[in-house]
């Protein structure tokens, strides 16, 4: 059966504006298939328009409403909602702070092996202190009735068992995932936890069939060690600009979009560049 295969964007603040059109003129590099721009506000709206509007990036645009959250916890709230919501059967999600750098097709292909795929990040454990520190706060949630699965025994495990530290900034899912749906209701329960959606998923990634792909294709500048065919990096932290590594690989994206004037970027982002 033919199933249909997207990547999907999800722009909050347009403070990640720049950072959005540059990750995603570097995608469509490698990539000529659907791409979903979902925005919650109206800047974001407006630049969703934009977008969608320059061939070079061709993009739909699609508006969503934004979950309420303090902080970047909003944006956080809104990615579970906004995979229930893509218009693909197999679904690429990436933050906007990524820039792609090689192939992506073995995150849509590992969909056919399981029906969420995560991504390995700066080499971490789930057994690491820093996760564990992460975890104690998790606690305090209890073991909320209306949710299927118990969080203290979902807490249990990944603490007793080592599993790679994951981050939700490039992961796939397919429109039928069961995960999908528990996900979502973690991911809300735990809206006044550390980083809900991400730690929600590393909790209940070992219930259902899934994938975790290396590092090269969720590499932070600062964890990277040579060696390995990065397909793509995440910014995360806004180190595009404050990291001597992380700057002298996305300045140059950017100086391109700049150059190309891609969605009209000259017109309204105000990083300057000393190239």
């Amino acid at each position: 059966m033919y199933m249909t295969r997207g990547v999907v964007y999800l722009l909050t603040s347009n403070q990640l504006a720049a950072r959005l059109v540059v990750s995603v003129y570097s995608l469509r590099r490698w990539y000529s298939g659907p791409i979903c721009l979902f925005s919650t506000r109206p800047e974001s709206h407006e630049l969703g328009e934009i977008c969608a509007h320059d061939p070079r990036l061709a993009v739909e645009h699609r508006t969503i409403p934004e979950r309420p959250g303090r902080g970047h916890t909003s944006a956080y709230l809104t990615k579970t909602a906004t995979m229930l919501k893509s218009p693909y059967d197999q679904s690429l999600f990436l933050d906007a702070d990524t820039l792609v750098a090689g192939d992506i097709r073995p995150l849509f292909d590992s969909l056919e092996e399981g029906e969420v795929t995560a991504t390995a990040f700066c080499e971490g454990l789930t057994t690491d202190a820093h996760f564990q520190e992460q975890l104690e706060k998790w606690r305090t949630l209890g073991d909320p009735a209306h949710l299927a699965f118990r969080v203290p025994s979902l807490i249990w495990g990944v603490s007793h068992f080592s599993y790679p530290a994951i981050n939700v900034g490039v992961f796939a899912v397919r429109r039928d995932a069961a995960i999908l749906p528990h996900w979502d209701a973690l991911t809300l329960a735990a809206h006044n936890m550390p980083l809900p959606e991400e730690i929600a998923l590393q909790l209940l990634l070992p219930e259902f069939d899934h994938s975790i792909l290396a590092m090269k294709y969720n590499c932070h500048p600062m964890a990277y060690r040579g060696g390995d065919d990065v397909r793509i990096w995440h910014f995360a932290g806004a180190t595009h600009l404050d990291h001597d590594p992380s700057r002298a690989l996305w300045l140059p994206a950017y100086d391109e979009c700049r150059q190309h004037n891609i969605a009209r970027i000259c017109e309204w982002s105000r990083i300057t560049s000393p190239s």
